[in-house]
């Protein structure tokens, strides 16, 4: 069988030899060669006196399960060297009231990892040399990876910090992360399934299981936030891998690899499309990894790459419109980039100009902040003259000198402003023409299942039949992909609306319903929440919430924008600063991310006599953090430099006559 090929009767899996390593309790089919499935897969049933492990390979796979329900065992204690199927079981005895833990460690070493009949190997080949070896380790460090795992879950799970006090008192419930954000943020991490780190030491990752670009920029910012947070590295590496490819006009490549509807392209032969985003996102990402690192050398080895950039995006994206003009986004299946101005690429443009203008403004290149400045003015000028509806109160979707100003309103318009607020880089348009634009979204764009791409002003079709839709117009699926172009419903946009309308001062527990209703629909009725598709359908053709493009994407990831939203985070590693204005009432207890810590922050109403005091805690439940200046809403903790690590917490409470106006305003 070809690589990537699928036939009936045909068996997936590695020709091999099984063995049993009965003193080390380990089952391991082994191929040997220099192929890229040669290599082993080791099950290992971690077991102790009270234990008792099997092993079994047959042809039959029911013949392992019969055996398994009628003995608890895989097979017999003399384990055939040959057979399609292998199995390892463990048991043991409970007494009434008894727990126990019991566990089988699954592990592989497939060194001769190809990519277009390149060898790339994998970055375990440094210190691996088989399966046996990985199970092992893996044994060896398994407390650790469980404390681990623990540790960077337990800030966003509901669970209490200790009491700052004994006298601490709560009249309502806490205010925190609702029970369907956690769980979509904790199952969020099964994105890294499509990553990969080669040998000598490149860490990449696909688009989608239906994508095989490697690393589009656009594309990857989308799961940023849990690279920055999780791996730092990893967007160091990415930014110089970008820069490396830029090319000598200052446009950004695409991708790190080429190959989207086409074959698998060679690792870092890079390409792709013109973009407009995928220039002005490595602008955005330099600015966010300095922002949160303090890394001032890397900064300096790449300005002029991001000068480049902003160059190009001025100039040759432009065609001197003052906009990126008829260029493909992140938005391409919607089809507008035929068009001379679209509202989510122009969102996108003045982040992008935003974050160089703050860049050059840190790096005192007074002649650079002077241009950026100047090309920022005229573009907010343009999305105000060209794609601002002032009858119907919304950026409409596209502007085009031939075609006019249309009437159509584009979901996730205001993309670019997600990033400013996360990154504190301001407003990027009227605070009260984004509030209704927002509000407009929802009239004309929200569905069941979320909001729809794109709202041409027409009604949605009402028949859901699908035959129907199928033999509308054009026979075939052509006139369900016309439907679905604007119809869809993409993953981002619904998280992307509720933290936007919680930075604009709106209720955060409303807010988070439009958000819920895209994504827990996964949770709840798709169950399926490892393989968050990148579109959905909406209702009325026949396909009411059915995923149907872009399988296992990342686009939902945007949803670590929600939390940075609620609790008002802003962190500067350069100045060591983190603040916090959360959007929960006290009392709240929420989670903090930076790249090197994450924790718990929280706030309560203490009673002191007839008096109350608003009580505040920071926690550091992994990492740590040196700060210079450390505060929730407004109110600071100490002076002079904070060291915290994991475990630590720091308490302080605000002046109480601040707390007894604040009373008594409520």
């Amino acid at each position: 069988m070809p690589l990537h090929a699928w036939a009936h009767g045909i068996v997936s899996g590695v020709k091999g030899r099984w063995s049993v390593d009965q003193k080390r309790s380990m089952l391991t089919l082994e191929r040997p060669g220099f192929f890229p499935q040669s290599g082993s897969t080791t099950l290992h049933p971690v077991r102790d006196s009270e234990k008792d492990v099997s092993f079994g390979v047959s042809n039959d796979f029911d013949a392992i399960w019969k055996n398994f329900t009628k003995l608890g065992e895989a097979g017999p204690p003399n384990t055939s060297h040959f057979g399609l199927h292998g199995a390892s079981t463990i048991s043991t005895t409970l007494t009434p009231g008894q727990s126990t833990t019991l566990t089988i460690i699954m592990s592989w070493y497939y060194p001769h990892r190809d990519q277009a009949k390149v060898r790339i190997g994998n970055f375990y080949n440094n210190f691996l040399k088989s399966s046996r070896g990985a199970a092992s380790i893996m044994r060896k460090d398994l407390l650790l990876s469980i404390n681990n795992i623990r540790d960077w879950q337990s800030p966003v799970l509901s669970v209490r910090t200790p009491p700052m006090k004994d006298g601490a008192t709560s009249s309502k419930k806490v205010n925190r992360l609702p029970e369907w954000l956690q769980d979509m943020l904790l199952n969020s991490a099964s994105f890294w399934r499509s990553a990969f780190w080669t040998e000598d030491g490149r860490f990449r990752q696909w688009e989608a299981f239906d994508c095989n670009d490697v690393d589009a920029i656009h594309n990857d910012v989308h799961r940023i936030l849990p690279y920055m947070l999780f791996y730092p590295e990893t967007v160091r590496h990415l930014l110089n891998s970008w820069a490396a490819n830029q090319y000598s006009n200052g446009r950004m490549q695409e991708a790190l690899t080429e190959g989207c509807l086409g074959s698998t392209g060679k690792l870092d032969y890079a390409g792709g499309r013109v973009m407009s985003d995928s220039s002005a996102l490595f602008v955005v990402e330099v600015y966010h990894y300095f922002k949160w690192t303090g890394d001032s050398a890397l900064l300096r080895r790449l300005w002029p790459n991001v000068k480049r950039a902003v160059t190009w995006l001025i100039g040759e994206s432009t065609k001197g419109t003052g906009l990126p003009f008829r260029k493909v986004s992140t938005y391409d299946l919607v089809g507008i980039d035929k068009y001379d101005h679209v509202m989510y690429e122009a969102g996108v443009f003045l982040l992008a100009l935003r974050a160089a203008q703050h860049l050059a403004v840190h790096l005192k290149d007074k002649p650079f902040n002077a241009t950026t400045t100047h090309a920022l003015i005229r573009a907010t000028q343009l999305v105000d003259v060209t794609l601002w509806n002032e009858e119907r109160q919304f950026y409409r979707a596209w502007w085009d000198s031939e075609y006019g100003a249309s009437d159509w309103i584009m979901s996730d318009s205001l993309y670019g402003q997600v990033w400013a607020n996360t990154l504190g880089l301001g407003k990027l348009l009227p605070e009260e023409k984004m509030k209704v634009h927002l509000q407009n979204e929802i009239k004309y764009n929200d569905s069941p299942y979320g909001l729809r791409v794109i709202s041409i002003g027409e009604p949605a079709m009402s028949l859901e039949d699908t035959a129907y839709v199928l033999t509308h117009r054009v026979p075939g699926c052509s006139s369900l992909e016309n439907i679905t172009k604007h119809n869809s419903i993409w993953m981002g946009a619904d998280a992307d609306w509720s933290s936007l309308m919680i930075s604009l001062g709106a209720d955060p527990h409303l807010s988070l319903k439009q958000a819920k209703k895209s994504l827990d629909h996964w949770r709840s009725e798709l169950h399926d929440q490892w393989n968050i598709h990148g579109l959905i359908s909406s209702d009325g053709y026949g396909q009411d919430g059915l995923p149907w493009a872009t399988s296992h994407y990342n686009s939902h990831l945007v949803i670590w924008h929600l939390p940075l939203a609620i609790s008002g985070q802003q962190y500067s590693a350069p100045d060591k600063t983190l603040t916090f204005k959360p959007k929960f009432d006290i009392p709240f207890e929420l989670p903090f991310f930076t790249p090197t810590a994450s924790g718990v922050i929280a706030g309560s109403y203490e009673r002191s006599g007839q008096e109350f005091e608003e009580m505040f805690t920071f926690r550091v439940t992994s990492g740590f953090i040196n700060l210079k200046r450390l505060a929730i809403l407004d109110s600071y903790y100490g002076n002079g430099e904070i060291r915290l690590k994991k475990d630590s917490l720091v308490t302080w409470s605000r002046p109480k006559e601040n707390v007894a106006s604040i009373l008594r305003e409520l």
